[in-house]
């Protein structure tokens, strides 16, 4: 069987905090999870691994999640282009911006009126080093940050057997799918600020959420993020110390967690991703090991 998307991502490198942001989820939910996929006698790695029956002969095999080479850009493009089977204008490409850095977005079919040069089309006359992805209206089917391959099926990511005509024939389902992940990560987000809400007392989770509200241009970068981890514990130490707790390691840990599940459902992808990681450095200074694998 092909290996999980989580699995194949973590053994090619990706950090918990970076897998938590992808996910929605707290640093601990994605380590705990990746203890289980990774635990060979456990029955999460049989069923992923072994055909479900977690006998010998599944074949499974601790480098499942071996990466391999992905395929360039410039070959993803090309086969969209010559694809007759495709229709090229429901394809975008996600690049870096020459000059700001910033990450854009252009539709598939979009004229070049900015880049010098004779080809007509923008995406194929952006250099190659600059593309970052490539979607099917919103399904992601090559990314070089995840090593994403949808196309060939290379990578890390792989392709986990599905083929880009498969994307397209079952884009609704997947749509579907993706809605219900969203409805529940609301879920797991409003369960985690309730439980905020309980822990901190009603004025110091009001400050929690002021802290948080607008705050993504601060949190993007690491001085912010850590700024905003630093005020959210001592949020946290504070309501311990009121209500008469000690504030030692395995409280902090614990506090640290339900931040981190909170941070999960930040809106905006680079901010999400560096308090998770300040969080998860946070973790590993208290000497715990919770999402700091």
């Amino acid at each position: 069987p092909p290996s999980p998307p989580l699995y194949e991502r973590a053994s090619g490198g990706a950090p918990v905090p970076e897998l938590a942001s992808s996910l929605g989820r707290g640093l601990g939910s994605v380590a705990a999870r990746l203890a289980k996929i990774r635990d060979v006698d456990g029955p999460t790695y049989r069923r992923l691994f072994c055909g479900g029956d977690g006998g010998a002969d599944g074949g499974a095999d601790a480098s499942a999640g071996t990466k391999r080479g992905l395929k360039p850009a410039a070959e993803v493009l090309r086969r969209i282009r010559w694809d007759a089977s495709l229709d090229a204008s429901a394809f975008v490409v996600s690049y870096r911006d020459r000059v700001s850095e910033t990450l854009e977005r252009a539709a598939f079919d979009a004229p070049n009126r900015s880049v010098a040069g004779r080809e007509e089309s923008f995406v194929f006359a952006i250099p190659e080093h600059r593309i970052e992805s490539v979607a099917y209206r919103d399904r992601t089917v090559w990314d070089k940050a995840t090593r994403t391959d949808l196309v060939f099926g290379t990578g890390a990511g792989g392709g986990g057997g599905t083929t880009l005509v498969e994307v397209v024939e079952t884009y609704a389902d997947w749509e579907a799918e993706e809605a219900q992940k969203k409805t529940r990560a609301r879920e797991r987000l409003a369960d985690a600020l309730e439980r905020a809400k309980v822990a901190l007392g009603a004025a110091r989770f009001a400050s929690l959420r002021e802290m948080s509200k607008g705050a993504t241009a601060r949190l993007r970068d690491d001085g912010g993020a850590s700024g905003y981890v630093g005020e959210a514990v001592a949020l946290f130490d504070d309501a311990r110390h009121a209500a008469g707790a000690a504030a030692d390691a395995d409280g902090r840990r614990a506090d640290l967690e339900l931040l981190s599940e909170i941070a999960a459902g930040l809106p905006e992808e680079g901010a999400r991703g560096a308090v998770l990681a300040e969080i998860a450095a946070t973790v590993r200074k208290t000497g715990g090991g919770v999402g700091g694998a």
